[in-house]
């Protein structure tokens, strides 16, 4: 079994213009059962403002799907 970490996160900011966005992560895969992980799509933080949340999507592929 393997321990995954993926991340997508926003960058930080010093000013107050706000964080970056967290970025996207597609996970497509036919069994589950050979790892376990982190994922993370957190937006930045900022003294002014915290970037928006990004996206985790997850799709299980069925026989014949590539």
């Amino acid at each position: 079994m393997f321990f995954i970490t993926f991340q997508a996160n926003g960058g930080s900011a010093s000013s107050n213009l706000g964080g970056g966005a967290g970025g996207r992560i597609a996970v497509y895969y036919r069994k589950r059962t050979w790892w376990r992980g982190d994922i993370t799509a957190r937006g930045g933080s900022s003294p002014g403002a915290h970037g928006g949340a990004g996206t985790v999507y997850f799709q299980v592929l069925s026989i014949g799907q590539i």
